[in-house]
C-alpha cells in the first residue's frame, strides 16, 4: 500500500540519515585519533631529543670535571718531550748517533700517551647520534677507554681500577654511549671510595649463560644504602652533596635502548656491583 511505501521510505530517510551522523562522528573520531597520533608523536620526538641533550650535557660534565686533570696529564708529557728532544739535539751536535734510539724511542712512546688520551677524550664528547644504531665493539676496548678519562682522579684517589673483561667479547651498540655508561659508573664508584684511602674498582665477567652475559662493575666502598637503593635509578635522586641524581638514571636508558639492562646489588666484600646484562642476541665473538 502507499501507506506502507512511505513508511519504507521514511525509514530508509531516517536510516540514511543516522549512517551520515554515524559517519560524520567517526569522521571528526578519526580525525581527533589522528591530531592525537601527532600530538603523540611530537612528544614523543621532542623527549627523545631532551633525552639526548641530556646525555650529552652528562658527558660535557665529566669532560668539564677532567679537563683540569687531562690538561696536567698532558703537560707531563709534553715537558718530557721538549727534554729529550733537547737531549736529541746535543747527541746529533755531538755526532753520537748510536745514542739516539733511546730518546726517540721514548718520544714515540709519550706520543702515544698523548694520542690516547685526545682520542679518548674526542670520542666521548661526541654528540651521539639520535638514530639507533648497533656496531659491534670489543668491550674490553671500551673499559679501557673509559678508564683513560678517569685515569687522573683514579690517581688521585688511590683508586685502581682492573679491567678483567675477556678480548674476544664484542658488544653490539653504539660505542660512544656505552662508554658514558661505564664513565658514569666509574665516577659513582670513585665517589663511594673516596678519602678511603687505597681502594679498588674491579670490571669482571660476571656469568655467560646462554641467553645473557654479564659484566659486573665492584668496587671496595661501603656499598649502597638498603633505604635508598630501590630509588638509584628514579631521576634526581643522590646520596651525594653534590649532582642531580641523574648518572644511574641516563645509564638505564642508555642500557635499555639498545635492549640490554643494568642493576644494582650488593658485592660479597661488602662494596656497590652494578650488573650490566648484555644478551647474546645482541653480543658476538670476534
Amino acid at each position: 500500500t502507499i501507506t506502507d511505501i512511505t513508511r519504507q521510505e521514511l525509514s530508509r530517510l531516517e536510516l540514511k540519515h543516522l549512517v551520515a551522523l554515524k559517519t560524520q562522528d567517526l569522521q571528526e573520531k578519526n580525525q581527533q585519533l589522528n591530531e592525537e597520533i601527532v600530538r603523540r608523536e611530537q612528544a614523543q620526538k621532542h623527549l627523545i631529543q631532551t633525552q639526548e641533550e641530556l646525555v650529552q650535557a652528562a658527558k660535557m660534565a665529566v669532560v668539564g670535571q677532567a679537563m683540569t686533570s687531562l690538561a696536567h696529564e698532558l703537560n707531563q708529557p709534553l715537558s718530557a718531550i721538549n727534554t729529550y728532544l733537547y737531549s736529541v739535539k746535543l747527541t746529533l751536535q755531538m755526532e753520537k748517533y748510536d745514542q739516539l734510539p733511546d730518546p726517540i724511542e721514548r718520544i714515540e712512546k709519550l706520543c702515544a700517551r698523548m694520542n690516547r688520551i685526545i682520542t679518548a677524550l674526542r670520542n666521548f664528547s661526541k654528540k651521539s647520534s639520535s638514530e639507533v644504531s648497533y656496531v659491534s665493539a670489543p668491550l674490553q676496548g671500551l673499559v679501557e677507554s673509559a678508564m683513560v678519562l678517569v685515569e687522573s682522579r683514579s690517581k688521585r684517589e688511590q683508586c685502581t681500577i682492573i679491567n678483567n673483561i675477556p678480548s674476544e667479547l664484542n658488544i653490539c651498540a653504539d660505542p660512544t654511549q656505552i662508554e658514558q655508561v661505564l664513565v658514569n659508573l666509574f665516577v659513582n664508584a670513585m665517589d663511594a671510595v673516596a678519602g678511603m684511602g687505597e681502594s679498588q674498582i674491579s670490571v669482571d665477567l660476571l656469568s655467560d649463560e646462554a641467553k645473557y652475559q654479564r659484566v659486573a662493575i665492584t668496587d671496595s666502598g661501603k656499598g649502597f644504602n638498603a633505604d635508598v637503593l630501590p630509588k638509584l635509578f628514579t631521576p634526581f635522586t643522590t646520596t651525594k652533596d653534590v649532582g642531580l641524581g641523574l648518572g644511574l638514571s641516563i645509564c638505564r636508558s642508555i642500557m635499555q635502548r639498545f635492549g640490554y639492562e643494568i642493576y644494582l646489588a650488593s658485592a660479597l666484600n661488602g662494596g656497590a656491583m652494578v650488573v650490566l646484562e648484555f644478551t647474546h642476541d645482541t653480543v658476538t665473538a670476534v
